[in-house]
């Protein structure tokens, strides 16, 4: 069965307005807020085919508000405070809970070892940015 992403890739292929997909996001996070590629993947829709980074925040928060532990989750708002905003200071500790939820799952998804390894990433790029790789 193809996943979602090659659903939105092919729709974005033949031409599709992206922002017709968030409506999809909104209503399938409303149905099972525990989908954290959901929360992502229209978050992505959020901040980069509408550019709304605000509301593509909020809409990430909400998804760590219903999936505390969720490295997917934290790490795409980390991300999106390294990238949208350069604000390491916000970013770190989100990137910090999806270090340590991803360091405790076992026998993670290929989905969530990327989610991880991505976090380890954006946190040493932001101790980076912050002249403090000590931490």
């Amino acid at each position: 069965m193809p996943s979602a992403l090659s659903y939105e890739r092919d729709f974005l292929l033949i031409g599709g307005d992206p922002s017709e997909l968030l409506p999809w996001y909104r209503a399938q996070t409303a149905i099972n807020p525990l989908d954290t590629g959901a929360y992502v993947n229209g978050a992505f829709f959020l901040a980069d085919f509408n550019d709304k980074p605000e509301e593509a925040l909020e809409f990430l928060l909400a998804g760590a508000k219903n999936n505390p532990n969720s490295p997917e989750v934290r790490g795409a708002i980390g991300r999106f405070y390294i990238e949208k905003w350069e604000n390491y200071d916000e970013a770190i500790p989100h990137l910090e809970k999806a270090v340590a939820a991803g360091s405790k799952m076992r026998n993670r998804t290929d989905t969530m070892e990327r989610a991880v390894g991505n976090a380890y990433v954006f946190l040493v790029r932001a101790y980076r940015e912050k002249d403090d790789l000590d931490s």
